[in-house]
Order: C-alpha cells, then structure tokens, then sequence
C-alpha cells in the first residue's frame, strides 16, 4: 500500500494518481476511494480533473481484469476478480461524474476503457511469449484471423479464435465464453 497523503487536496491527489500510473502498479481500489472521499466538500473537480481520474480507473480496471483473466482457470485469482468488479464499480461512477460535465465524451471514454483494456491485455501477452519462438511468432496472425473473422460477420468465430491468440492455455480469459 501507499503512505498515506499529508494533505490532502485535489492537486496532491491527481499528482499521485499520475506517480501510480506510471508504475507498473495495481492498487487497491478501497485505498484510491478512501483518498477521494477524504476531499473537503469544497474540493471540486473540473472535467479536466475528471478527465485524470476515470483515465486512471480505467488503468486500474484493466490491470484487475487482466490479472483475473491470466490466471490459471483451475484457482482464479478471485482477489483480481474481487478488485476487477471494484474498479469497474468505479471506473462507471466516475465516468458519469464526468459525462455529467461533459455529456458529447461519453463515446470516447467508453472506447478509451475498452482499448487499455486491450493494450494491458496485449501487453501481459507479449511478456508471456518472451523466449518462446514459436508462439511470439503465431500469435500476431492467429489474432490478426480472429480480427478478420470478425469483421467478414464471423462474430463468434472470430472472438473465440481472438481470444485463443491472447490467453494462453489453462487460464481464465481461454476458458470464458
């Protein structure tokens, strides 16, 4: 866990936000909700400042859920999924604190949690195909046909073909769906 903030105030806050995502850190979700409600009442956060936070709950979010869906579906990570579920809980509360603001970003921020997502999933792939050959040069394609499958109307075909290049054996993101 984090030391806690001296003084706690919006500039702090969104500064430390920014340190954690930087890091290759998964954070608590309990710890970064405690620091937000701990804000005065008059500690009120531009669309810009929202802009900062749903961003890092959206990092936080997919680093859970690639966690969980990397795990071996034989013992799920079930504190992943736990803090998953959390940060979606909160990625969604934050996100509408911001379309409030700003209604016309609702698209856009739904595609920008969807894409980390993605990226960190893709990521975790990488870095699990570093020093094996064979899959670090099958993956791409198998994925690149799953893309083209689902784009030809193949929906089905081309999620579960997708979902084989990214997740490997044994874990929770092969075995689902």
């Amino acid at each position: 866990m984090f030391d806690p903030m001296p003084s706690l105030d919006r500039t702090t806050l969104l500064a430390r936000l920014a340190e954690i995502s930087a890091s290759v850190t998964r954070v608590d979700h309990a710890e970064i909700q405690s620091w937000l409600t701990a804000l005065p009442e008059s500690e009120q956060f531009s669309p810009i400042e929202w802009d900062k936070i749903v961003e890092f709950a959206a990092d936080q979010r997919a680093r859970w859920i690639v966690e969980w869906l990397f795990s071996r579906a034989d013992s799920p990570d079930s504190a992943a999924e736990v803090e998953a579920d959390a940060w979606s809980v909160l990625w969604n509360t934050y996100s509408a604190a911001l379309i409030e603001h700003v209604p016309s970003v609702r698209e856009a921020v739904l595609k920008y949690r969807d894409l980390v997502t993605t990226e960190c999933a893709i990521r975790r792939r990488v870095d699990y195909n570093n020093g094996k050959t064979f899959q670090r040069a099958v993956n791409p394609i198998v994925g690149w046909l799953g893309i083209q499958l689902d784009r030809a109307g193949l929906r089905g075909v081309g999620q579960y073909v997708y979902r084989h290049s990214l997740y490997p054996p044994g874990t929770v993101g092969r075995s689902k769906g």
